[in-house]
C-alpha cells in the first residue's frame, strides 16, 4: 500500500471562521426582541406627543387660572379703594351735618320757636362748612373716576346690585353740597324751616352712602 497523507487538521482561524455564523443563527429568533418594530417605535413617538400636549395644556391651564386669580385680586383691591372712598365722603357729609345741628338742633327739638341766628350767624356756618363740603367734592371726584372704564366694570362684580347704588350716592353726595348752601342761605334769612328741609336733603346723601357701603363687598384677606 502506499502512504497516505495524513489528513489535515483545520487551524484556530478557521474553526474561528466557523464558529461565527453558528453563533449569530443562534441569535437570529431573538433579533425581533431586540430591535423594535416599526409599529412600536410609532407608538412611542405618539405616546411622547401626547405627553407633551398634555403637559402643554396643563401649563396653559395653570397659566390661566393663576391670571384668572390675578384679575380678582385687582378687582377686589379696586372695590376697596372703592369702599373707602365712600366711607370718606359718607364722614364728611356727616361732619356737615353734626355742624348744622349745632345751630338748628334747638328748632328742631322744640327747645325754641324761633333760632336765635343774627346777620353774622350764616357766615359763620359758611366757613365751618367749607372744610367738610370741600372733602366732599374731592371725594365725589374720586369715586366718579372709580366707576368708569374697565376698572368700574371690575369694581361692580364686587357688588350686588351694580353701578345704580353707587351712581345714586353720587347723585345725592352732590345734592347736599347744594344743600349746605341752601341751608346757609336759610339761616341768613332766619328761616328755620328751609333750614331744616335742607338739612334733611343731606341726611339723604347720607343714608344714600350707607347703601352704597353695603352693596360694595369688602376686601377679604
Amino acid at each position: 500500500f502506499g502512504s497516505r497523507r495524513p489528513i489535515p487538521r483545520p487551524g484556530a482561524a478557521t474553526v474561528a471562521a466557523m464558529r461565527v455564523p453558528f453563533a449569530a443563527s443562534a441569535f437570529l429568533p431573538l433579533l425581533p426582541l431586540l430591535w423594535p418594530s416599526a409599529a412600536a417605535l410609532e407608538i412611542g413617538r405618539e405616546a411622547r406627543v401626547s405627553r407633551a400636549i398634555s403637559n402643554s395644556r396643563s401649563y396653559s391651564a395653570d397659566n390661566a387660572a393663576a391670571a384668572k386669580r390675578v384679575a380678582e385680586l385687582e378687582s377686589a383691591a379696586a372695590a376697596q379703594v372703592l369702599r373707602n372712598r365712600l366711607a370718606s365722603a359718607r364722614s364728611h357729609l356727616k361732619d356737615m351735618e353734626l355742624r348744622i345741628e349745632e345751630y338748628t338742633n334747638d328748632v328742631e327739638l322744640g327747645v325754641r320757636q324761633k333760632p336765635i341766628w343774627t346777620a353774622s350767624t350764616g357766615q359763620e356756618l359758611r366757613q365751618r362748612l367749607a372744610r367738610p363740603a370741600k372733602k366732599v367734592q374731592l371725594a365725589l371726584v374720586s369715586i366718579r373716576q372709580d366707576l368708569t372704564g374697565e376698572q368700574g366694570a371690575a369694581v361692580f362684580q364686587h357688588t350686588s346690585k351694580g353701578a345704580s347704588v353707587t351712581q345714586h350716592a353720587l347723585r345725592a353726595g352732590e345734592a347736599s353740597l347744594r344743600a349746605a348752601d341752601e341751608v346757609v342761605g336759610s339761616v341768613n334769612s332766619i328761616d328755620a324751616g328751609g333750614a331744616l328741609r335742607h338739612l334733611a336733603d343731606i341726611r339723604s346723601a347720607i343714608a344714600a352712602f350707607d347703601e352704597a357701603l353695603a352693596d360694595v363687598a369688602p376686601l377679604r384677606s
